[in-house]
């Protein structure tokens, strides 16, 4: 009998993607399970919400092309040896246009920042929310007719709260400098106007929220009753709705379950040592407040799905005026719909574009490496630069 110390190696890595590959018929049956639905109840799920005005066609009415654009960032944590390299950057991309205009309609297309940190685990609270503030800032100095911000509203709420409340994982003096420098070199802004950055995001009627991917099932669980349907809002939808159709926008917070898990208690709470925290909280505590749910409270951000074309169905989030105004939300839809190069497409192209030029922020943290290394106003020992080395290189 061949003993345990010698066994023959493993034939790598043939063997690990065999054992994955015996796991197939597994998931083929819970695929099976999760992706076979009953397409006629769907159906007249539908026809009785067109039927209660629920679903309803944007109509084929002639409109001028507005104006839009999509803000969508990327951020890189890379560690080094001795430090952490941290690279941002924020990037706004203009859509189809009736004429090719006069260049960027707003302040700055863009803004980028890097730096490097000591290693503490606060880095990445201060890299996202860094990178959210950016996009905040592009689309709140810009003045495009529709506006669209990657995601939900709920992202940049999180990412502000997990950037201020940083202490938590013991940030000091170092984060709040660090922080401070971004706003007072980049924006000639303090931590104290951030609240102004975030609650242009959640006021203008203009700035979207477009979910590429959202597992809601607020509609599913608020609106309808006594339904078998273990889809989400969006995958529901995408079967639900005919070409050009949209549902009525319905205020955030439909099911109990959405109000208690997302939108009764949203807070953002600044712990770094400031003097001016008391305020900070305070100010956060006022834009947040007609947003949440609590006490059944209605929500002033609404929702809606819509299908412009092809079989893909877009969540929107939008503001509540917008939300009461028929003509000016079909218009926006129909601008929406303009920017949809292919029906195969999950997002209008100035939000495609954006995604891909945003993702291309990797590439810089060598080039910064590099230039760090052969500068000639900061010379690092030769013999310590192997501490400036990437942690996997």
């Amino acid at each position: 009998m061949e003993s345990e110390t010698n066994k023959k190696y493993a034939e790598l890595p043939g063997e690990l993607l065999f054992e994955l590959l015996d796991n197939v018929d597994s998931i083929a049956r819970k695929a099976t399970f999760l992706l076979n639905f009953d397409e006629e109840l769907i159906n007249s799920i539908a026809d009785k919400l067109r039927d209660d005005n629920r679903i309803v066609s944007l109509d084929n009415q002639s409109r001028p092309l507005g104006t839009v654009m999509a803000v969508d960032g990327g951020s890189v944590f890379e560690k080094l040896t001795a430090a952490d390299l941290l690279v941002s950057v924020a990037v706004g991309v203009e859509g189809v246009r009736a004429s090719s205009g006069d260049g960027w309609l707003g302040k700055n297309q863009y803004h980028a920042w890097s730096g490097i940190m000591s290693h503490e685990e606060y880095n990445t609270r201060l890299l996202q929310g860094i990178m959210h503030l950016m996009e905040m800032i592009v689309l709140g100095e810009s003045n495009y007719d529709t506006m669209i911000m990657d995601g939900s509203h709920l992202t940049p709420i999180i990412k502000i709260n997990s950037l201020l409340s940083a202490k938590e994982e013991g940030a000091g003096p170092e984060y709040v400098e660090a922080l401070s420098n971004f706003l007072q070199s980049r924006f000639h802004k303090v931590i104290p106007d951030i609240p102004n950055i975030f609650a242009k995001v959640f006021t203008d009627k203009r700035i979207i929220g477009l979910n590429k991917y959202n597992s809601s099932k607020d509609f599913i669980d608020g609106v309808l009753e006594n339904t078998d349907i273990r889809l989400d809002d969006k995958a529901f939808f995408s079967i639900a709705l005919r070409e050009g159709e949209y549902t009525v926008p319905q205020s955030f917070g439909q099911s109990q379950e959405e109000r208690s898990k997302r939108w009764n208690d949203l807070h953002i709470t600044c712990n770094l040592e400031i003097p001016e925290k008391k305020d900070l909280n305070s100010e956060f505590e006022k834009i947040l407040s007609p947003i949440m749910t609590k006490n059944n409270n209605s929500s002033s951000l609404f929702y809606l799905y819509f299908k412009p074309v092809g079989e893909m169905a877009y969540r929107l989030e939008i503001k509540q005026e917008l939300a009461e105004d028929t003509e000016a939300l079909e218009t926006m839809l129909y601008n929406l719909k303009r920017q949809i190069a292919f029906p195969f497409m999950i997002e209008p192209v100035p939000q495609f574009i954006a995604d891909a030029m945003a993702k291309h922020v990797g590439s810089a943290t060598y080039s910064i490496k590099e230039a760090i290394r052969y500068s000639d106003k900061f010379k690092i020992n030769r013999e310590h630069l192997h501490l400036f080395a990437s942690y996997r290189s």
